[in-house]
């Protein structure tokens, strides 16, 4: 090889080894953004859980108050009131 063509060709090793670096950091990276997302909808899950457990609780709470209201009514009636 010339020394034009070995300077080229060193050059072109060189930037490739630095891609592949760039490569494996990304790769890592992506990893990384992989695990958090799996985190966050795991998060989302346990949140959505919590709101469907929340609606639960305050409609069986209306019931509740609805029923009371209704024997408070019951026991004006009878007493009179």
């Amino acid at each position: 090889m010339s020394d034009e063509s070995t300077a080229e060709f060193s050059r072109l090793t060189q930037r490739n080894q630095e891609l592949q670096a760039l490569n494996a950091d990304m790769e890592t990276e992506h990893a990384k953004l992989e695990a958090r997302h799996a985190k966050l909808e795991a998060r989302i899950a346990e949140l959505e859980k919590a709101v469907a457990d929340k609606d639960a609780a305050t409609t069986e709470h209306v019931k509740v108050m609805e029923a009371m209201e209704k024997a408070i009514a019951a026991m004006q009636k009878h007493t009179g009131r």
